[in-house]
C-alpha cells in the first residue's frame, strides 16, 4: 500500500515534505537483525519511501550494541549497525551497516546534492511477479544509480538492465551477497562470517546481471 499518496489524497499538501523519522527491523531482539533479511528490510523501506515521494529518511539504532535475546524471541540479536561488547567497544559491523553504506555511498552521492528518483520498471515475460526491487536514482554527478534487491532466499535472478544513459558502456557493480555476508548464529556469540562489505566487480555492455539470493546490488555507470 502507498502510505505516502494515502497522506496525499488525505490532504497533505505536496509542499510539506514527508520524513521517515525512524525506521529499523524491530523494537525485539531476533536474528533477522543480523542476517541480511535486516539488511534487506532496511533497503526496501529507505528505497521504497524515497520512490513513492518521501523526502528524507533516518535510521534508529546507530549506537554499537551487544547481542540480546528478548524473552519472547527464540534467537540473538538487535536492531543495531554495529556489534558490540558489553562495554560497546565495537566487535563488527553487521548486515544493516554493510547495506546503509552501499545506499548512502554507492547509490547516493554522499557528497550530497540533488538527486532525483527515477520510474524504474521491473517486468518479465514469464513471471506474473518477481521477488525483484529496483530503484533507479539521477545522482549529482550526473550518473545514474540502480539498486537492485533480489529477495529470493534460494534462487537466482538474472537482469537486464535497459534505459541507463551509457547503453554501450561497462558498468560498476557492488554486490551484498552470501559470499559477502553471512550470519553464523551462536546465542550471544553470534557472528558474521565472511564480513567484508559490499563486492565491486565490472559488468560488461550489454550483458545480462546475475543476482545471487537474497542480496542488495548497486549498479552504477562510470
Amino acid at each position: 500500500d502507498d502510505i505516502v499518496a494515502q497522506f496525499r489524497s488525505d490532504g497533505l499538501p505536496a509542499s510539506v515534505p514527508l520524513l521517515m523519522t525512524e525506521y529499523g527491523y524491530s523494537a525485539f531482539s531476533n536474528e533477522s537483525e543480523m542476517n541480511r533479511a535486516g539488511a534487506i528490510l532496511n533497503t526496501l523501506a529507505v528505497a521504497e519511501f524515497l520512490a513513492r515521494g518521501g523526502a528524507e529518511t533516518f535510521f534508529y539504532g546507530t549506537e554499537p550494541s551487544a547481542l540480546d535475546r528478548n524473552p519472547k524471541c527464540e534467537s540473538w540479536g538487535d536492531n543495531t549497525l554495529f556489534v558490540a561488547d558489553d562495554e560497546r567497544h565495537i566487535i563488527a559491523p553487521n548486515s544493516t551497516y554493510q547495506a546503509a553504506r552501499m545506499l548512502t555511498t554507492l547509490w547516493a552521492d554522499s557528497s550530497g546534492g540533488k538527486h532525483s528518483i527515477l520510474t524504474t520498471i521491473v517486468k518479465s515475460a514469464s513471471e506474473s511477479s518477481v521477488p525483484v526491487n529496483a530503484y533507479a536514482v539521477h545522482r549529482p554527478d550526473n550518473r545514474i544509480a540502480v539498486l537492485i534487491v533480489n529477495r529470493d532466499p534460494t534462487h537466482e535472478w538474472t537482469v537486464n538492465l535497459h534505459g541507463l544513459s551509457t547503453p554501450t558502456a561497462a558498468l560498476d557493480v557492488w554486490r551484498l551477497s552470501s559470499a559477502e555476508y553471512e550470519w553464523h548464529p551462536n546465542g550471544d556469540h553470534g557472528f558474521a562470517k565472511p564480513n567484508s562489505g559490499a563486492r565491486k566487480s565490472t559488468l560488461p555492455p550489454n550483458m545480462p546481471l546475475v543476482l545471487r539470493p537474497y542480496s542488495i546490488v548497486v549498479v552504477r555507470e562510470h
